[in-house]
């Protein structure tokens, strides 16, 4: 009996030495399950149901399931579509039941792929987000239904409000144009919230340091502000952080304030003349000498960059997304740039304790000494509406699907879902929350025309100078003179590359096109006239005028057609006359 308890001691005593001797690894196994089971346990089995109970209920014989998929995990979004398919079951048909299942990002699109390929895909999903954009375009052609004639109908449910009779995409802020995938030259989307960025603030951190109830709008009143608040010290005796930094939040201020200001070079730069400014077109320019990184609207970007984050926490380029959120909920930090997204958390923690606050990014104003002629209108935002949801092929109950989706695009229901999840409606005659109002688009008003990363190479190039420019190793002047030295070669290593890629997608867009070929052929009546539609846009916009356009900017760049003598916009005397002409004869 002994011997058996020895031995049976002996291997306890094995068994506990090998676990001491590999806590590491348990410990790695350990999370790992936890964390595995928290999302089966998350997504598949318990998804949202409408009944808000979180479990599936008992289903009537006749019941209607539609199911839906997102990656939408922030609080709210659940709740949201929860609230509104409750509606729907209430008001319009008794019958269905909406089950969603919130995928995690990191998973999404996969989980995508094995649903779609394996024909078990649910019937509204979400594109857009896990798989590259070509994939998704492949996906979408194939496994979506596109919506084609139903946009110009009116959404019966706004009956009885302003946008009654209404088609369904003039409702939207931006005319359902978020919908729409240009690839495909239809409509796939209907989209629910709309997105920005903008600057947060703590009103009470704000108030306390400075007497101010909100911020300046001017530039340089700000900056007087900013420097105000870091010469402060909190009760430990660290110093206040005007503006919180990281290697993530650093980025929002670009659309707001610094690409604006070069708008002015786009008279310089826009050689096909479409309104923007593209990579390898920015490249041909300064190839051909019509804009230089000496321009003062470069210059006055790349200034004002830098005074910015001189604002910013010591150390900042190293830090990441949540050592910032953390800085600004310890209340050590007034401003912290970011999107709709992160609205509801910075509110939430701020709860009890103090005020959050939205603004525009602050912008020079036409007096400004330096920057005034930069400035000659405000940052243009236009409405940031996401694809949003698209039916798939293989449901079963195509119309009802499409059906709920417009009673989440009405006024009311777009109104409610937002007022849930506290983003910002995308549709037309509604309001953010009161917290959003700083939110509201400028839908006139200046752009960016910058765009110095092209390639592999200069988008390295870009990210090393300009780093050591913002953290001050470098001032604007030397900054310019090492990029623009190494931009040239790079420039046209990433250019060169970019025409190859070009004759490449050609080939694989020929394998894209047999199959809208064969989808025109083969479809009939109202399907077949929209997918002839398809089939003959494409083609054009696909493969043809990339060719011409392709081969003109070879020809510039090779010298076998000449530079042109004068900028884009620079127009004759003789012309300017016949406009004037034209538009005075106009009733």
């Amino acid at each position: 009996m002994s011997d058996a308890r020895a031995a049976s001691g002996g291997w306890v005593w094995r068994a506990a030495k090998w676990a001491w001797g590999h806590v590491a690894l348990l410990l790695i196994v350990g999370t790992f399950a936890l964390a595995t089971l928290s999302v089966a346990r998350r997504t598949f089995v318990a998804p949202s149901i409408s009944t808000g109970t979180g479990q599936l209920p008992a289903l009537p014989p006749d019941a209607i399931v539609i199911r839906i998929a997102h990656w939408q995990l922030e609080a709210g979004f659940r709740d949201a579509v929860d609230a509104l398919a409750k509606d729907y079951r209430e008001k319009v048909n008794p019958k269905v039941f909406v089950i969603q299942n919130a995928i995690p990002e990191g998973i999404y699109g996969q989980w995508c792929c094995s649903q779609l390929l394996g024909g078990t895909a649910p019937d509204i999903m979400a594109p857009g987000l896990g798989l590259q954009w070509p994939i998704w375009v492949a996906y979408m052609n194939r496994y979506f239904i596109p919506l084609g004639e139903r946009i110009k109908e009116a959404n019966p449910h706004n009956k009885g409000s302003d946008l009654e009779g209404v088609p369904l995409f003039k409702t939207y802020n931006d005319s359902m144009r978020a919908g729409y995938v240009e690839d495909l030259r239809s409509y796939y989307g209907v989209p629910l919230y709309s997105m920005a960025v903008r600057l947060f603030y703590n009103e009470d951190l704000l108030k306390k340091l400075t007497g101010a109830d909100r911020p300046p709008a001017d530039y340089r009143e700000f900056l007087a502000l900013c420097d105000r608040i870091s010469a402060q010290r909190d009760p430990n005796g660290l110093p206040y952080v005007a503006i919180v930094g990281s290697n993530y939040h650093a980025g929002m201020w670009e659309g707001g304030l610094y690409n604006p200001l070069t708008w002015t070079a786009i008279g310089k730069a826009d050689i096909n003349r479409d309104g923007y400014v593209s990579a390898d077109e920015f490249f041909l320019a300064r190839k051909l000498g019509l804009i230089n990184f000496e321009d003062p609207a470069i210059h006055g970007r790349l200034k004002v960059m830098t005074e910015v984050v001189k604002r910013f926490q010591p150390g900042w380029l190293g830090l990441g997304r949540d050592e910032g959120v953390f800085l600004f909920a310890q209340q050590r930090a007034v401003f912290i740039p970011t999107g709709t997204w992160d609205a509801h958390s910075l509110q939430e923690q701020g709860s009890g304790q103090f005020k959050v606050k939205v603004m525009p990014f602050p912008y020079p104003s036409k007096s400004d000494p330096e920057y005034g002629s930069l400035a000659v209108a405000p940052p243009y935002d236009r409405p940031n509406n996401t694809l949003g949801f698209a039916i798939t092929r293989g449901s079963k109950h195509p119309d009802i699907a499409f059906d709920f989706l417009r009673f989440m695009a009405s006024q009311k229901g777009n109104q409610k879902f937002n007022d849930i999840v506290g983003w910002i409606p995308a549709v037309l005659g509604t309001k953010p929350p009161e917290f959003l109002e700083g939110f509201k688009p400028q839908y006139a008003g200046q752009y960016g025309i910058f765009t110095p990363a092209l390639g592999g190479q200069t988008d390295v190039l870009w990210n090393q100078k300009s780093q050591l420019l913002q953290i001050g190793s470098l001032s604007v002047e030397e900054f310019l003179k090492q990029y623009g030295g190494a931009y040239g070669p790079a420039g046209q290593a990433d250019f060169d590359e970019m025409q190859r890629n070009a004759v490449r997608s050609r080939r694989s867009g020929e394998q894209y096109l047999a199959c809208l070929r064969h989808d025109a052929l083969a479809a009939t009546g109202a399907d077949g006239a929209l997918a002839r539609y398809q089939y003959v846009q494409s083609t054009a916009s696909r493969q043809m005028s990339p060719v011409i356009e392709q081969n003109r900017v070879e020809r510039l760049a090779g010298g076998a057609d000449p530079a042109p003598t004068t900028a884009p916009y620079d127009y004759s005397p003789e012309l300017l006359a016949r406009v004037r002409s034209h538009l005075k004869s106009q009733p």
